[in-house]
């Protein structure tokens, strides 16, 4: 059986995928020890900054809109008529 140059490049990708998929796996399979290495991350510190704010914006209270509508009511010209 002879292999085409996208088959092989196909194996070598799927290959690739399958190792980083595995290694992602074992490496965050307990999801403690996700949370506890989330801090070491480079973003961490943006997040950790900004976090009073972005919990403010989460549960910010919707405002009741309490103006009548924006629409004209167009009054009926057949009751007039009548």
């Amino acid at each position: 059986m002879e292999l085409k140059p996208w088959q092989l490049l196909t194996l070598v990708v799927g290959a690739f995928v399958a190792v980083v998929v595995a290694d992602v796996y074992l490496q965050y399979k307990d999801e403690l020890d996700f949370a506890n290495g989330f801090p070491k991350l480079n973003t961490a510190i943006f997040t950790k900054s900004r976090v009073k704010e972005m919990i403010e914006q989460e549960h910010l209270v919707p405002v009741a809109n309490t103006s009548g509508p924006t629409f004209a009511e167009e009054d009926d010209e057949n009751t007039e008529e009548a």
